[in-house]
């Protein structure tokens, strides 16, 4: 078996499985080539690579193989006994490009140019306090503030609503709300620095939230803590 079947057919996961080794939901693992008190390693499954931010070490199933079993040599011998426990994959350059649709890149633009420009209005003035403090231009940088109130301007159509759901910025709750009962939204990071992440093809296909306050929701908790990390869900997207 040549050395390109071997990378056509191993998965990282198969790699990964092997070595008993699991990533958590945001395929992060505590990398097992060093000392690592939290999780460094990024595993990237649509590649079959990994990353660690923390010894540098980067590469391929086969790779990661080498690494483990000590040399290059005992690493291919290893990766294409792997080989015969898994059915064929198709390699990721045959896979069809996966990117959320193209609706929610519109949405998420218009949605981010209001967060641009809720950060210059007087209501803002902590969240430029917080920029200025982490050493954000926020004349020159793509970074907004969302106070969760983008929702509440005018009558949203049950389509538009269905979209922004759809689209991870509006989370709905089923329960009692002051008018009675029935479906309310909670607004994707409130009270939070935004950032947007794109595509090569510079298209907003994400949001990233940063909390900078300790708002505090119905139960008394805070709705976004400082320092806490909030991202869309299927998230994607990071140019450059």
């Amino acid at each position: 078996m040549e050395i390109r079947d071997i990378k056509q057919k191993l998965s990282i996961q198969t790699v990964l499985t092997h070595y008993n080794l699991h990533p958590d939901r945001n395929h992060m693992l505590k990398c097992p080539f060093h000392e690592d008190d939290t999780a460094s390693m990024k595993i990237y499954p649509d590649s079959n690579t990994y990353n660690c931010f923390g010894c540098k070490r980067n590469g391929d199933a086969i790779e990661f193989c080498s690494l483990k079993e000590g040399s290059k040599h005992e690493g291919l011998l290893k990766a294409a006994e792997l080989c015969g426990k898994v059915s064929p994959t198709i390699t990721p350059k045959s896979q069809p490009t996966s990117s959320p649709p193209r609706i929610h890149s519109d949405t998420l633009t218009k949605v981010f140019e209001s967060f641009r420009g809720g950060l210059l209005r007087p209501i803002s003035k902590k969240a430029r306090e917080y920029a200025n403090h982490r050493g954000l231009d926020i004349e020159k940088l793509e970074v907004g503030f969302n106070s969760g109130q983008y929702h509440y301007k005018g009558k949203m159509t049950e389509e538009q609503i269905k979209t922004w759901v759809d689209a991870g910025l509006l989370i709905p709750y089923n329960g009692s709300v002051p008018n009675g009962t029935g479906t309310t939204y909670t607004a994707f990071a409130k009270d939070c620095i935004i950032f947007p992440l794109k595509n090569k093809q510079n298209q907003i296909v994400s949001l990233y939230g940063r909390g900078i306050q300790g708002n505090k929701n119905g139960s008394g908790k805070p709705a976004s803590p400082a320092g806490r990390h909030y991202y869309l869900k299927n998230r994607t997207g990071l140019y450059p």
